[in-house]
């Protein structure tokens, strides 16, 4: 009788361990490939808002700005923020809902700034935030609306872009000026975009809502600025783990500022 030629278990599992190493190969080489990419954009927008802040620095006369230009503008997906001035109080390990309270908490003390303000009547441009759901911010003011999560730079761009109403020029500058200092100071203070859900206001300790959460007690860090220096931090959507920085004079790091 002709005896029919197979592949024996061992030859089996011999050919599968090789596939499983050629597909791990293959995967951490694209890995590899994806990172460097990331690097390479967040890398760039590093450099320009270096530049962006020394161009400011020449044209004021009077130092380097506290917050990053208008003009710096980070490709998508890309966060960017001075580091916190000394003293300024920065959080870390947050939870996602402590995440939220700083996100809020920030709004308001820009608010308090007078960052949003409409100097001529008073009519605020960026008036209020206030939470009513927990998969929303509600931000008052010429252009009052929610803004759904998860909330990114990119919302809070879009925020300015959407007003349709008068003294639309007026509006997108000062709204864009105040939309760039909040998520600079959030993320300067320890925030991380996405924010991606805030409390309930009915919440109660019995009646099973989110409840707006404490913050922790803050550790003074990353870095500092002022008026002859600067820290940029930078993050990426897609490498959320990794961390950049660039120094006045400085070219781009890994690590935040120290």
């Amino acid at each position: 009788m002709k005896k029919n030629k197979a592949f024996t278990i061992v030859e089996l599992l011999i050919v599968i361990v090789v596939i499983a190493i050629l597909a791990t190969i293959a995967i951490l080489a694209f890995r590899g490939v994806q990172k460097r990419a990331v690097e390479s954009v967040v890398k760039n927008d590093l450099n320009n808002a270096a530049k962006g802040m020394e161009l400011d620095k020449v044209v004021s006369g009077s130092g380097y700005a506290m917050t990053l230009p208008i003009s710096v503008r980070p490709s998508a997906g890309v966060s960017l923020s001075l580091a916190a001035a000394g003293g300024t109080p920065v959080y870390s390990s947050l939870n996602p809902v402590q995440n939220a309270v700083l996100f809020l908490d920030t709004c308001m003390a820009l608010i308090a700034d007078g960052v949003g303000a409409k100097p001529s009547d008073g009519h605020d441009y960026v008036s209020e935030c206030r939470v009513y759901e927990k998969n929303k911010l509600h931000v008052n003011g010429w252009n009052g609306r929610s803004i759904n999560t998860p909330i990114t730079v990119t919302s809070l761009q879009a925020y300015v872009s959407s007003y349709v109403g008068g003294e639309k020029d007026e509006f997108t500058t000062k709204g864009n000026a105040f939309m760039t200092q909040w998520a600079s100071r959030f993320q300067a203070a320890g925030g991380i975009f996405p924010v991606v859900g805030f409390w309930d206001n009915w919440a109660t300790a019995t009646n099973g809502g989110v409840m707006k959460p404490t913050l922790p007690q803050p550790s003074i860090a990353g870095g500092s600025s002022s008026s002859d220096s600067f820290c940029i931090n930078a993050t990426s959507d897609k490498e959320v783990s990794m961390r950049w920085h660039i120094k006045a004079g400085g070219s781009p790091a890994e690590a935040s500022c120290s």
